[in-house]
């Protein structure tokens, strides 16, 4: 999983954890289209997205981009299917799908990085937080 996040009108930060995919060096999430998280992205396509393991060695990838919201896919079963064969049990997949989550209207979001900051702590010496151009 990941978590993103996005900038209110107020300033503050919405973070959410999502199912994700990674393909063709995007990212791909689906959410529910009627959600705060998607009424944002349309004003402001700014996106802040973090990959990590909560397990030693640390490891991480921090990527900031913009989101590009694909509108009109009714429930998405095409991508929203691939993210529960990746993180649900093979059995569950079917059900999930059939059940109230799948039923859903939702949005993809195609997430193009613009900078990342990585950090591995399985190197030795550890690699700390290394940030990308900020320019």
């Amino acid at each position: 999983m990941c978590r993103f996040s996005v900038t209110r009108k107020n300033g503050g930060q919405l973070i959410r954890s999502i199912w994700y995919l990674w393909e063709n060096e995007k990212f791909l999430i689906g959410t529910k289209s009627g959600t705060i998280q998607a009424r944002i992205l349309r004003n402001n396509p700014k996106i802040s997205i973090c990959v990590d393991k909560d397990d030693l060695p640390y490891q991480a990838v921090i990527c900031e981009g913009t989101a590009e919201i694909v509108e009109g896919l009714g429930t998405d079963h095409e991508l929203i299917g691939r993210c529960a064969e990746r993180y649900l049990p093979a059995q569950a997949v079917e059900g999930f799908l059939a059940g109230p989550q799948g039923q859903i209207a939702r949005c993809r979001l195609i997430v193009t990085p613009e900078r990342w900051t990585i950090w591995d702590y399985s190197q030795e010496p550890p690699r700390g937080p290394s940030p990308g151009s900020y320019d």
